[in-house]
């Protein structure tokens, strides 16, 4: 009877371990409450590429053809969180989270490890043409640094140009606190905090008037160009519309 019973929980234990598993390895599309927001699953078919390890804690996992598997046909790899929390032009929206970059691929020539982005507007509501496709609001991985990357622009005018507006140490291998607020349009701009720390701003147009106008925030890991495994891991992960960013402008006469 003993014996029984013995094989009983570990028969138990085992299936529970399973459902753990499952629970903490969301597969693509599934939907997420962290952190008081609701996000989206963007994941490869090949499980474990996301793993929450907490209530707000995940990592970010890729490895050589991990595709997205909704569209298997991208050149990137990717593991992220997508928001559905938007955000128009005029309106202001918050990004934080703790960052350790554990693993970043081979890194052979110019990196292309996305770490977190703005995105939008959706592109079914976009004209043809790829000029709203890239994200006004991009944190990437180079080198040992984090670069800061701003596109904006109308369906009249086109998309402006990349303009790199700020670069922080990478910290790899470290938790650091990383802190973005982005208003969007026309007389707008980004303020960039890390470890508590002001770290860099931009004023200027940030976002498109184009489609939708929707934009929203992605994090995790999507590369290019890279091979061998890399691994983000995220914490502490919120989401917020503002009133307004602390956009510092200088005054006249002040360097």
């Amino acid at each position: 009877m003993n014996r029984r019973i013995g094989i009983l929980l570990v028969l138990l234990l085992a299936l529970l371990a399973a459902n753990l598993f499952l629970l903490a390895t969301p597969t693509n599309h599934s939907r997420l409450s962290v952190g008081g927001s609701e996000f989206t699953v963007h994941a490869p078919e090949r499980r474990g590429a996301i793993t929450r390890w907490g209530a707000n804690s995940f990592s970010f996992e890729i490895q050589d053809g991990d595709r997205w598997a909704s569209a298997p046909e991208s050149k990137g790899e990717r593991a992220e969180l997508s928001s559905q929390t938007y955000a128009q032009p005029g309106q202001s929206i918050e990004l934080a989270y703790d960052l350790k970059i554990v693993e970043a691929g081979s890194m052979d020539g110019p990196a292309r490890l996305i770490l977190s982005q703005l995105h939008g507007p959706d592109r079914p509501t976009l004209p043809e043409g790829d000029d709203f496709i890239y994200p006004p609001f991009v944190v990437n991985l180079e080198g040992d640094k984090l670069l800061f990357t701003i596109r904006s622009g109308t369906i009249e005018a086109g998309r402006g140009p990349d303009l790199v507006v700020a670069e922080i140490p990478a910290n790899r291998g470290e938790w650091q606190r990383l802190r973005y607020c982005v208003t969007l349009g026309t007389d707008a701009g980004a303020v960039i905090y890390q470890n508590g720390e002001r770290a860099g701003q931009y004023l200027g147009p940030v976002g498109y008037d184009a489609g939708d106008q929707n934009h929203y925030w992605k994090l995790g890991t999507y590369r290019f160009d890279e091979t061998g495994v890399t691994r983000a891991d995220f914490r502490n992960i919120s989401v917020r519309l503002k009133n307004s960013c602390d956009l510092q402008v200088p005054v006249a006469g002040q360097s």
